[in-house]
């Protein structure tokens, strides 16, 4: 027998067996593969969301424990604010204006030391004493002096007999004390926790403000953005009154917001200026939350990394009173506590990468309660060069 006679060949069958075989474990080897790197292209954003989250919640959390509520600026956006009609509207809200007027709620501003107690003007802190020699409110034979004129006064009692009754209102019955506080002060309020999209913080001292509020980065994706403010005491009682944007934040310079928040009011160095650039003071509006980011111009800087989105963004303020102000309201004697709510997606760009497609059941949504770390009464008082603005607020 010759070696060629010995030589065997695969038959059509075995190849094709053979074949079919490989194709099966090469399609079991790809699909595996796929899923593998599906697998990690999911994990890859669940856990950057998770981790991104975590991050701003840590973060959120210390600022609280560092700080306490800002009743005052709440007071200022939800009452003073709303109620001034020449503002124009929630979005032309400004952020740091009317400081003093929620602790005015607080405050009996005493008998006038006049011997006509009528005529007391009912302000905080200001009255005349006795007018001038001919001056203009003598000649008139009127007995009471214009506040925003001390000139014309021999003495100005600062403050008068004013003094604080620990309930808002200060001369309320039971009723009213439990249905004002400081997001309402109309009498329909409750002393029921309170759900705001905003944070407003201040520190021990009373001359730092940090704000947090949802912010729009490109229409489509969404984070948190903060603004710092810094207080200012024109009148020079020791009480700031007044808060402009820190100088590294981006803010307004607009001649707009001086007509609309100074036209009328005196605060020394400020009143009757013409040109609000000459004062170096800087102003955000609520609007800037809901305009787009733009990088140097927008007042709040973004906290949020830009691989994810805020869906949702809640603060449960707890009391809605503030208790160090209100100490004589039963209803509201316990430290006060926020209820960071935020709920979570991946950025546009890390939802196009996300195999399948990004379903809204896996967004990352995280709850947690925080109690400020400040535990006394931050003191504040209205200018007292002028309280008119405060009447009917």
């Amino acid at each position: 027998m010759t070696m060629k006679a010995l030589q065997k060949g695969f038959t059509i069958i075995e190849v094709m067996i053979t074949a079919s075989i490989f194709i099966v474990i090469a399609t079991i080897s790809t699909v595996i593969l796929f899923d593998t790197i599906n697998a990690e292209k999911k994990s890859d954003v669940q856990n950057s969301l998770y981790e991104d989250a975590r991050i701003l919640m840590d973060q959120l959390s210390s600022e609280i424990q560092r700080n306490a509520i800002d009743y005052e600026e709440y007071f200022s956006m939800k009452v003073s604010q709303t109620l001034r009609t020449e503002i124009g509207g929630a979005d032309n809200k400004v952020y740091g204006m009317y400081y003093g007027a929620y602790s005015s709620k607080f405050f009996n501003p005493g008998e006038s030391q006049w011997d006509i107690p009528s005529e007391n003007p009912k302000n905080l802190g200001i009255e005349c004493s006795q007018c001038v020699e001919g001056a203009a409110c003598c000649n008139t034979g009127v007995k009471t002096c214009d506040p925003l004129n001390p000139q014309e006064c021999y003495v100005i009692f600062t403050p008068s007999q004013d003094y604080s009754v620990g309930k808002n209102p200060f001369d309320g019955d039971a009723t009213g004390v439990e249905k004002n506080n400081a997001f309402v002060n109309d009498g329909t309020g409750t002393n029921n926790e309170i759900i705001e999209d905003e944070l407003y913080l201040i520190n021990t001292e009373g001359t730092k403000k940090t704000i947090f509020a949802k912010q729009n980065i490109d229409d489509a994706n969404y984070g948190i953005g903060m603004l710092e403010l810094e207080g200012l005491d024109t009148d020079q009682n020791g009480t700031n009154d007044l808060f402009t944007c820190k100088q590294e934040y981006s803010c307004d310079l607009s001649a707009d917001i001086y007509d609309k928040f100074f036209d009328g009011l005196n605060f020394p160095e400020i009143n009757g200026q013409t040109n609000i650039e000459d004062l170096g003071l800087k102003f955000a509006t609520q609007k800037s939350t809901k305009d787009k980011y733009v990088f140097n111009t927008s007042p709040f800087i973004p906290i949020t990394p830009f691989r994810t989105s805020v869906v949702s963004l809640k603060f449960i303020i707890n009391p809605p009173e503030d208790p160090y102000k209100g100490f004589a309201e039963a209803g509201i004697q316990h430290q006060p506590t926020v209820t960071i709510l935020i709920e979570m997606e991946p950025s546009t760009a890390e939802r196009n990468r996300y195999p399948g497609g990004w379903n809204n059941g896996l967004n990352v949504i995280l709850q947690r309660t925080v109690s400020p770390g400040v535990t006394g009464d931050v003191q504040s008082y209205p200018p007292t060069n002028n309280v008119d603005w405060i009447k009917g607020l």
